[in-house]
């Protein structure tokens, strides 16, 4: 995952139409020393890599990733209000500790960046779903005031179907479209009580994990609109499942474009339920 220690929080804290009203660093000390009970652990190729903390209402409050993983030793605390808003993360990596605070105010979100990798964003919802879900982001840079977009569809309420990209110079300039198919088993998140606008948010096309189903296949494409792209295979999954019908494990597959056929990339994912 790149550059998410910075991007994320701001990519999944516009989903509820809230605003930042700060980020701060924080001292060591501050940070929860209880990230509650750990009811999911996910291993990739047989070492551990993410563990999640639920909160006594079943709502995940804490992701830790370790040194095995991608985005190196990180932890994320979420804390929620009366209303049963998200009100702040916290996120710790190493010794450096920032705090973004939120609180509800229509579908915009503003930011008083950190620094300059650090984006202001303004969100949209999606009125046909019935759950809180994002239609569209715009991010903007904040130092050369680009916006980037992102537009998202979704499979019902399995998951994200599509999302729609575009590029820093306008809104009509195309970028990218990722599409993706879904299972009927249940995800490995799908269990908990988190809003499904934070699941749905954490979407990564290299490392995907569906808030109620399962991605089994996610294709790409750079063409001109969803109608006439050209999509090419992308990534592709392979589960077993346990008795609760969650899924167990996962074998990653990517499309070869010189052998026109799908190969095993070595990554093989387990999910460990507590």
């Amino acid at each position: 995952m790149k550059n998410r220690i910075f991007t994320i929080p701001f990519v999944i804290l516009l989903a509820t139409g809230l605003i930042f009203v700060g980020c701060n660093k924080d001292k060591e000390d501050d940070f929860p020393k209880n990230l509650g009970t750990i009811k999911l652990e996910i291993y990739k190729n047989d070492q551990l890599v993410t563990s999640y903390g639920y909160d006594d209402q079943n709502r995940i409050i804490s992701i830790s990733t370790t040194k095995n993983s991608d985005r190196g030793e990180m932890i994320e605390f979420y804390s929620y209000n009366d209303e049963g808003d998200l009100s702040s993360i916290m996120y710790k990596a190493g010794k450096e500790i920032l705090t973004f605070s939120l609180r509800r105010e229509g579908n915009v979100i503003h930011c008083d960046p950190y620094d300059m990798t650090i984006y202001l964003i303004t969100c949209y919802f999606s009125p046909e779903e019935s759950e809180v879900l994002i239609s569209k982001i715009i991010k903007t840079d904040a130092d050369e005031g680009k916006p980037f977009y992102i537009e998202y569809s979704y499979a019902g309420n399995r998951g994200i179907a599509m999302t729609r990209e575009t590029n820093s110079w306008n809104e009509d300039s195309f970028f990218a479209y990722w599409c993706l198919s879904f299972d009927e088993q249940k995800a490995p998140l799908s269990g908990c009580n988190t809003p499904k606008w934070v699941l749905a948010l954490l979407f990564d096309p290299y490392e995907y994990i569906g808030y109620n189903n399962n991605a089994l296949e996610i294709v790409y494409s750079d063409g001109p609109s969803p109608t006439n792209a050209h999509f090419r295979p992308f990534v592709r999954f392979e589960y077993t499942y346990n008795s609760n019908g969650y899924a167990q494990s996962r074998i990653d597959f990517r499309w070869d474009e010189e052998m026109y056929e799908w190969v095993e990339n070595g990554v093989t994912w387990r999910y460990e339920y507590k």
